[in-house]
């Protein structure tokens, strides 16, 4: 017997509404994994700019006693007498002390720029 040609059965593997839903489930699962990478490459960046801050936290602190250690005055005239410089207290004849501008001005004289007279000398 022959077949007849004509007659074409219209039927679908699987329906409409499961390929839509498995489609949309495709792409959220793509958004989600594209937010979680980001997530966790952003979590990675914080972890090594925490390390970074904690290492320069404790170079600062190495180098802030180093300089207090540099600035005692053991040091400091241990450092001088190194580079051969002689440092004294000045003798009270040699200290010249300046009246405050305010004082100057309200015991009645009258404040005039200085001159550069030490340049002159």
């Amino acid at each position: 017997m022959r077949k007849n040609r004509k007659h074409q059965v219209h039927g679908r593997l699987v329906s409409v509404p499961i390929v839509g839903l498995a489609v949309t489930a495709l792409i959220l699962f793509c958004g989600y994994m594209g937010i979680d990478n980001r997530c966790h490459s952003c979590g990675q960046l914080i972890r090594d700019l925490e390390k970074r801050l904690d290492s320069l936290e404790e170079e600062r602190l190495r180098e802030e006693a180093k300089w207090n250690a540099m600035k005692t005055p053991d040091e400091l005239e241990r450092r001088l007498l190194q580079h051969g410089i002689n440092m004294v207290y000045a003798r009270p004849e040699q200290v010249v002390r300046l009246p405050t501008l305010d004082t100057y001005i309200a015991d009645g004289g009258t404040y005039k720029e200085r001159e550069q007279t030490a340049l002159k000398r």
